[in-house]
């Protein structure tokens, strides 16, 4: 049998990334030194927060056909597996904002980087969906790429009233 994931399973990861997110904007926001800056950071934070509230809602909707047979415990490789995952991808936990952003991000260093952000999220749970069978919520994987495609479109816009 190939590997495959359930639904519920990049829920758990999609949860824990948007967390991470949330996590990373909030640090920047406090080392950000102009408030139009902190401001558009915390911003993003709040954002982060309720992609990862909307995740969260998918998961409980899921079918018992979406979940899989068994609980994971936090003690469990399995779920720390996907914690790992999740903490590897897109919002390292420990990832130094500095690093990402620059020493003095301005507006637009800020969202070319969550559109960055964002557009590597879609590439990844694009891979994701090709692991997850109709049976166990493949209908879900694709509800989170529309989301993350709607967020790209969304600081897409943004950027342009910042201008080039």
């Amino acid at each position: 049998m190939g590997l495959y994931f359930t639904a519920e399973e990049v829920l758990t990861i999609a949860e824990r990334i948007e967390e991470n997110g949330v996590i990373f904007y909030r640090r920047a926001a406090e080392r950000a030194t102009a408030e139009d800056v902190r401001k558009l950071l915390l911003r993003l934070a709040q954002d982060e927060e309720g992609h990862r509230r909307a995740f969260a809602q998918m998961r409980a909707g899921l079918t018992s056909g979406e979940k899989p047979a068994f609980t994971l415990s936090p003690e469990d490789d399995a779920a720390g597996y996907l914690h790992a995952l999740a903490d590897l991808v897109l919002f390292p936990r420990d990832a130094n904002p500095s690093d990402i952003l620059g020493a003095t991000p301005t507006r637009r260093d800020v969202l070319l980087t969550a559109i960055q952000k964002e557009k590597d999220s879609v590439a990844y749970y694009a891979g994701m969906r090709q692991i997850v069978p109709k049976a166990f919520g493949k209908m879900k994987v694709d509800a989170i790429l529309r989301e993350e495609m709607r967020h790209v479109a969304e600081l897409a816009r943004q950027i342009e009233q910042v201008g080039a």
